[in-house]
């Protein structure tokens, strides 16, 4: 299944009917209003619909994640995609409710979103949601992968700037090539490298892996 993250989102749903938010909506309409405001971009919307208890981790998502700005392709692409998931209230009782999410493309995959009712209110409880947490996690590793293919980058061109002698350290890399020495995303922890004054540098996460060795 395509993973849609609350921050990492970069497309639209088609527009739906207006949702009211209150205690008469269904816990899979408000989780399908959340995933529709988070697409959007519309975090402070988005947020509305958080639990208390996770408020903390969405704003600190909403930093990571910055603005959301798309474009019509995006726009249109999203639009095609998020019209084919379903949201289908689970098991539950009056204060928590499992909201089961599929879509069209992969009817054997199923991921979860946990609804939990506060002041009359369903909201949604983020942590205990398999399409955040995964989408989340999906992200963070695109992300570091990214990462360590701008260092394997930065080794080339440093390479060329220095008659095919490669980067032995990363001050040699940092400031000029690099403007600053990266980490991994999910814990911020120090990637694992093996410098060659020969070929480009080994460098892998602990987390994650190693990216591709060949990088144009």
């Amino acid at each position: 299944m395509r993973k849609i993250p609350i921050v990492f989102l970069t497309a639209v749903l088609l527009s739906l009917s207006a949702l009211h938010c209150g205690g008469g909506s269904s816990p899979a309409k408000i989780a399908e209003e959340f995933i529709r405001r988070a697409s959007l971009g519309e975090l402070e919307a988005a947020e509305e619909l958080v639990s208390e208890k996770n408020l903390a981790y969405f704003r600190e998502s909403r930093e990571e994640s910055g603005d959301v700005r798309l474009s019509e392709g995006e726009k249109e692409d999203v639009l095609a995609n998020l019209a084919k998931m379903k949201f289908t209230a689970g098991e539950g009782t009056d204060a928590s409710v499992t909201v089961y999410v599929t879509h069209d493309d992969y009817p054997m995959q199923r991921h979860t979103m946990a609804m939990v009712r506060e002041d009359g209110a369903w909201k949604v409880d983020l942590e205990n949601s398999s399409l955040i947490t995964s989408a989340r996690a999906s992200a963070q590793e695109k992300t570091c992968m990214a990462q360590m293919r701008t260092v394997l980058s930065a080794s080339n061109i440093f390479a060329a700037a220095n008659d095919g002698r490669y980067p032995v350290s990363w001050g040699e890399l940092v400031g000029e090539y690099l403007e600053e020495k990266p980490s991994c995303s999910l814990d911020g922890g120090e990637y694992l490298v093996e410098w060659h004054a020969d070929a480009p540098p080994s460098i892998s996460c602990p987390n994650h892996g190693s990216p591709e060795s060949n990088v144009p």
